[in-house]
């Protein structure tokens, strides 16, 4: 099938042309300007690569945090299949909140089966905590977080072929062990209180950072917050500043500075959204702790704290475009190509070029989303 009369978007340009799936699903051609080929007329529509959400709780009903359910699978894949179509997601950081040590051995088994079975969905397990700080414990069960131990560490090098993504307050846990596993788990600061990171760490020992200014020391003129440090450094290659860019977790203008300072190779956007997205508001548990949905946001009970997002990851990339006025260029780079680069995917995800099996989405103007393919499957017909 062709589809013509469209905008195509990469990281690097924007182009007028067309483009044509065989019947696998596979890119056969991608062409630029107006064609004479029978086809679909896309109507000046946007092509985007589809996106990557690398921190999410679940949605639709579904957790990471809770495999109890008999139907726990089935429950998985209707969660993915609301994904590709309503949100134009292709792929996925599955991620846990604080839960005592059994629940994360328990849960390594369910996770190692959906990272074998799903590989190109579920692309990592995302260990949100216990190795954070009560300080900063945002919407975590203070009771269960710990230092990490070498054993905790070396269970999860050993279980898991794939490197997944543990978060760490440094001031709390050992530089010497973070220095040893680097290579074999990728970390990520957040959920910290630390003013002196460069006391004992190194940032090249660290992948990624934690829905920045959420769960983090804040900007101090006299010591070097997490704050400063992001803000100060030169970031490592592949380092990838996490933003909730939901307009609520982070005001508008927040990001917008942020987006500024910051290269737009190293920030990327994330939902943060929790199991109850899509569903009506009241009240549900996350981990061992009872929140509240109002509106898009989640708090906890009778709480103001912020405790995770109901927002879809197409709204979180809508407000980007329409209230910040980023480019559709910067568009592919938060919502996708930094994460396939930075993971080594980019022969799936974050680019569209002949040879692969298709994975974008079709947007209007106004980011309504008007067609959804994925890894050459159409979930959404224009």
């Amino acid at each position: 099938m062709l589809y013509k009369n469209l905008r195509i978007i990469s990281h690097l340009e924007e182009f007028f042309g067309w483009i044509e799936l065989d019947d696998t699903g596979t890119i056969v051609n991608l062409g630029r300007g107006n064609t004479d080929f029978e086809g679909i007329d896309c109507k000046n529509n946007i092509l985007l690569p589809a996106f990557i959400d690398s921190h999410t709780h679940g949605g639709y009903g579904f957790s990471f945090e809770d495999f109890s359910s008999i139907d726990w699978e089935k429950n998985f894949l209707e969660y993915k299949e609301k994904l590709h179509k309503f949100e134009g997601v292709a792929a996925i950081f599955g991620t846990t909140v604080t839960q005592s040590w059994s629940k994360i051995q328990q849960n390594s088994e369910f996770f190692s089966f959906l990272l074998k079975k799903y590989p190109y969905f579920l692309l990592n397990w995302y260990l949100e905590g216990p190795f954070i700080s009560v300080e900063k414990k945002g919407a975590h069960d203070p009771n269960l977080i710990i230092p990490a131990k070498n054993f905790h560490f070396e269970f999860l090098a050993k279980k898991f072929a794939k490197k997944i993504t543990v978060v760490i307050a440094p001031e709390r846990n050992s530089a010497k062990l973070i220095d040893f596993y680097h290579k074999s788990i990728n970390f990520a600061i957040g959920h910290s209180n630390c003013f002196d990171f460069e006391k004992d760490h190194e940032l090249k020992n660290y992948r990624r950072f934690t829905h920045f200014f959420n769960g983090s020391s804040n900007f101090d003129h006299r010591n070097q917050s997490l704050t400063n440090l992001i803000f100060e450094s030169k970031l490592p290659r592949n380092f990838l500043v996490e933003l909730i860019t939901d307009g609520l977790h982070i005001r508008n203008s927040t990001l917008k500075f942020t987006i500024k300072n910051l290269k737009k190779e190293n920030w990327i956007a994330v939902s943060d959204s929790l199991a109850q997205k899509g569903l009506k508001h009241g009240f549900y548990n996350l981990g061992n702790l009872e929140t509240e949905k109002k509106g898009d946001l989640f708090y906890l009970k009778n709480s103001e704290q912020i405790a995770g997002s109901g927002m879809s990851y197409l709204s979180i990339l809508k407000n980007l475009k329409k209230n910040l006025k980023l480019s559709w260029q910067e568009i592919v780079y938060c919502s996708s190509y930094n994460v396939a680069k930075a993971n080594n995917l980019l022969d799936y995800f974050g680019t569209v070029k002949v040879g692969q099996k298709a994975n974008f989405v079709i947007v209007d103007d106004d980011f309504s989303l008007k067609m959804v393919v994925i890894f050459g499957q159409i979930y959404r017909h224009l």
